[in-house]
């Protein structure tokens, strides 16, 4: 075997081995691409559902806050009259200097 003929061989092979590592190169990109776009649609549909949770949450909480308001605003509703009367009761009596009648 001649050195040229060798040579030849040579780069043959290493042709045959850089274009089959050039392919399981190309095999594991796709293979990741499809492993990262799996994980991609997990992460969206496990923020999706987290998103519709806390939504759920906030939307009890501001129900739950806006009856605590409403209950309230109603006792105050009913309260406010009577105070009324007895604050401009009392502050009458201070201008009077005198109890008023009943």
């Amino acid at each position: 075997m001649t050195a040229e003929k060798l040579h030849v061989e040579s780069l043959a092979a290493l042709s045959r081995t850089v274009a089959e590592a050039e392919e399981k190169l190309s095999l594991a990109r796709r293979e990741a691409l499809k492993m990262r776009e799996g994980l991609r649609g997990e992460g969206m549909a496990h923020l999706t559902k987290r998103l519709a949770e806390v939504r759920a949450a906030a939307e009890v909480s501001v129900k739950s806050a806006a009856r605590e308001i409403d209950a309230q605003a109603a006792a105050s509703s009913r309260q406010l009259p009577g105070e009324a009367r007895s604050l401009a009761r009392s502050l009458a009596e201070k201008v009077l200097g005198r109890k008023l009648a009943a």
